[in-house]
């Protein structure tokens, strides 16, 4: 321990060491820290960290630090990522995918810094947390009445996985080392039950491999080392453990769940993704969008699409569809390199480290099955388990310059302001803004998010609505403005389908309020077009774009575009209608039988769906009898005569 350590301790821990272990009890609030107000907050705890750390004085006596091979490979990892976020279509995005990553690597080489004592030292604050958040889950599983609680977490399965590395993390000293000491005879026991009541009412079953992995690995480390009485003790433990969240999943497995192995058709999605771009992949954070043209059908219910995917669920799928293969080399050969050290040290490995090395095996054995990657509370726990584990003693340190130390604090300063604070502002000034006109003080909110975060494209896009309004209010130099708001918020994410769709909506109202010429109705319908590409297997944006197209007079654009949107969901009602509609106008009385039947299909459909529960906005729009289009279809039904 250097000098420095020795004189800045506060109840026997370093600071920093008290830095980094509320840094992970933060990042476990707000979705398992992945709400904006939460990142916020815990990015800061880590530019903190590295301030301490760069603006302490200089300081000569050996240190930890990072193996110089695991090192090298998280570079390469980190350099495929820059590059991959380079070239990512949508920049802000990826930017965001970088501010984890570098994230994560700080907190490794801050967990190194500290050494394997830091293992230690994080066990009993990090049980003490699990512990309030098992008893907040109970609180909302009990007393709150909810289903699928996840204390602070937004899904139960990432709580369990955060769960399970820190009960093997603590349990694995004692056992091990065939002893409790005096003040864990009851400590350790007080603090585990409430995490093994959750874990067993969680009934994950990525909990169950991922614990059952860990489990496996803490036996391979300790094996040679155990009597052959405490190989069986740890055993029978082992089995009595995973069998508390079997439990748990034996009674969910009791409920019917049509989705219950979706995962496989997700991850045969996932990989055409790599196989379509296999040296780059969809780009750092950029699956969510790239996903909704590899979309299936959930064989549930009457409508085919009513429900997509715009994750992986599996972080071993993740890595490759967003990075390509490059990426997915990088990050194995991470992983090897981190087990090379662990193996080239299997003989002196503490038992505490050994706890260590279980819980990373949980963590990577559950990712195979969640994205664990989209929960900073898991993966900085992750993080600040390698360092240790890579850690190497220096012989002797090159004490860093005062100005490079304070230039780079003053560089990482600047950059969490411009990066970090400034659109987590912009985020504020726009949640719970509605879409279309805005009145002023909302408008205002809505300019000022842009000035702080201008290369968001949903701002530029909700500001081009405002412009657009329902079209009876604005003017040409209102069009144009709003128009050239939604073409930036397309360049700045040219793969989501929301854009095109926003900038055909303003050109639809334009054309319908301002000009009424076929060059705006093309330009409208393109856009709907290009929407419909990035968006293949959506009923909704072939259906908007039918609606516009009839009124506007292109009656048989109308009908290929409800022909298209009754092909994506056969059973629906709402095409059935507009199709009905665009014949009556294109055919006239000729297609008079036509549109008849097509309205008799609709009221048997309602009548067969109509009690159906569905997914909400989806089901609704698409399977209730709408009662205005319908009778504007009856009465130009009755303008039409069968004889003529």
């Amino acid at each position: 321990m250097s000098h420095e350590d020795q004189q800045n301790r506060v109840l026997g821990f370093p600071v920093s060491t008290l830095g980094l272990t509320a840094l992970l009890c933060l990042a476990t609030l707000g979705q398992g820290g992945a709400e904006p107000t939460s990142q916020l907050v815990w990015h800061a705890g880590v530019l903190a960290l590295v301030l301490v750390e760069l603006l302490r004085g200089p300081d000569t006596a050996p240190r930890s630090r990072p193996a110089w091979l695991p090192l090298v490979f998280l570079g390469l990892y980190a350099l495929v990522a820059w590059v991959g976020a380079f070239l990512a279509p949508y920049g802000f995005a990826a930017w965001l995918f970088l501010l984890d990553l570098g994230s994560f690597a700080v907190v490794v080489w801050l967990a190194a810094r500290r050494g394997p004592a830091l293992l230690s030292r994080l066990t009993l604050p990090l049980l003490a947390a699990a512990s309030i958040q098992s008893v907040w889950f109970l609180i909302q599983r009990f007393a709150l009445d909810q289903m699928r609680p996840a204390g602070t977490f937004l899904n139960p399965n990432h709580l369990a996985a955060w769960l399970v590395a820190i009960l093997l993390l603590a349990w694995s000293g004692p056992l091990l080392q065939r002893r409790l000491e005096a003040s864990g005879r009851w400590v350790l026991p007080v603090l585990s039950a409430p995490a093994l009541v959750a874990l067993a009412l969680i009934g994950s079953r990525g909990a169950i491999l991922g614990l059952f992995s860990g489990c496996c690995a803490l036996l391979v480390l300790a094996w040679h080392g155990l009597t052959r009485p405490w190989r069986r003790r740890l055993i029978v433990v082992g089995i009595l453990v995973v069998l508390v969240p079997v439990v748990g999943v034996a009674v969910r497995q009791r409920h019917a769940d049509p989705f219950r192995y979706q995962r496989v058709s997700i991850w045969r999605a996932s990989l055409r993704v790599v196989a379509d771009q296999p040296w780059s992949g969809s780009g750092p954070r950029q699956f969510p969008y790239v996903s909704r043209s590899y979309q299936f059908a959930d064989g549930d219910g009457p409508l085919q699409f009513d429900r997509g995917f715009r994750s992986t669920h599996s972080d071993w799928f993740r890595v490759p569809s967003e990075l390509g293969w490059p990426g997915a080399a990088a990050v194995a050969a991470l992983a090897a390199a981190i087990a090379f050290e662990v193996f080239r040290r299997r003989k002196t490995l503490s038992p505490t480290k050994c706890g260590a090395v279980a819980a990373l095996t949980a963590l990577v054995a559950q990712s195979s099955v969640e994205n664990l990657s989209t929960r900073p509370a898991v993966y900085l726990l992750a993080a600040a388990l390698i360092g240790p584990l890579i850690a190497r003693r220096e012989r002797s340190v090159v004490p860093w310059p005062g100005a490079a130390r304070a230039l780079t604090g003053a560089v990482l300063v600047l950059v969490f302001a411009v990066g970090d604070v400034a659109p987590y502002l912009a985020w504020r000034d726009v949640r719970g803004l509605p879409e279309g006109r805005l009145d002023h003080i909302q408008a205002a909110r809505l300019s000022r998010a842009l000035h702080r975060n201008p290369v968001h494209p949903e701002y530029w896009r909700r500001w081009g609505s405002h412009l657009a309004g329902n079209g009876w209010d604005w003017n040409r130099q209102a069009y144009h403005e709003a128009r050239e708001a939604a073409e930036r918020a397309v360049r700045l994410n040219p793969t989501d389908a929301m854009n095109h769709r926003a900038l055909a909506r303003i050109e639809a109202v334009a054309c319908e309020t301002l000009f009424g010429d076929v060059a705006t109705r093309r330009r409208a319908s393109n856009s709907y077009g290009l929407a419909e590409e990035l968006d293949p297997y959506n009923p909704f944006i072939p259906l908007e774009r039918a609606g516009f197209l009839l009124d506007t007079g292109d009656a048989q654009g109308a009908m290929d575009a409800a022909r298209r949107a009754l092909e994506l969901e056969p059973e629906s009602i709402s095409p059935r209608l507009l199709l009905a509609a665009a014949v009556l106008a294109l055919e006239g009385n000729a297609g008079r039988d036509r549109a008849q039947e097509l309205l008799d299909e609709a009221h048997e459909q309602a009548a067969r769906w109509g009690t159906w529960e569905g997914t909400g906005p989806h089901a609704d729009e698409l399977l209730r009898l709408n009662l205005t289009d319908e009778a504007r279809l009856r009465q130009a039904l009755s303008s039409l005569s069968p004889g003529d």
